[in-house]
């Protein structure tokens, strides 16, 4: 009984933090945007793209005292990643109310026996985020607050980091 409780306490956390796009946050970046040939970004997801709900960057692999998590940060790091998208690729981002949903019933299910199984969830994904020097090496263009691509000698001046 303890353990449906947990669930029902935890059912309602889960699933009011799903993903809510900002129409809005989306027709103020995409000029910005516009003009970068997103092809060239190799995950299809650019970090400066999205509105962040957190500093994904912080979740490195690398414990500290300021990078705890509980379904809140997932659900943060989760929305940021989502609104970093620049394909409409739902295969690899698949809408976090299934995400939350499978977690949460992994859980339940682990909870019935007593085998001592812990379900723990995690996120692992490949962004790009631009380089902070891309504008100063010439890698980027910025013309009337818009992004351009750089070619030198024919050559894409790639301004991004993995």
């Amino acid at each position: 009984m303890k353990n449906l409780t947990y669930l029902v306490l935890l059912l309602p956390c889960v699933l009011f933090s799903q993903i809510n796009v900002d129409n809005q946050w989306k027709n103020s970046i995409n000029p910005i945007f516009q003009d970068l040939d997103k092809s060239k970004i190799s995950s299809g997801m650019l970090l400066d793209y999205a509105m962040e709900f957190t500093d994904v960057t912080a979740y490195n692999g690398v414990i500290t005292d300021t990078t705890d998590v509980n379904i809140n940060v997932v659900g943060d790091i989760y929305k940021t990643l989502f609104m970093s998208k620049l394909v409409a690729d739902t295969m690899h981002t698949p809408l976090f109310d299934r995400y939350a949903y499978n977690w949460a019933r992994e859980r339940f299910s682990a909870t019935q026996d007593s085998s001592g199984v812990y379900i723990l969830t995690g996120l692992l994904y490949e962004y790009q985020k631009l380089n902070q020097n891309a504008l100063s090496q010439n890698k980027i263009s910025v013309i009337n607050n818009k992004y351009y691509d750089r070619y030198i000698n024919g050559n894409w001046q790639n301004p991004c980091k993995t």
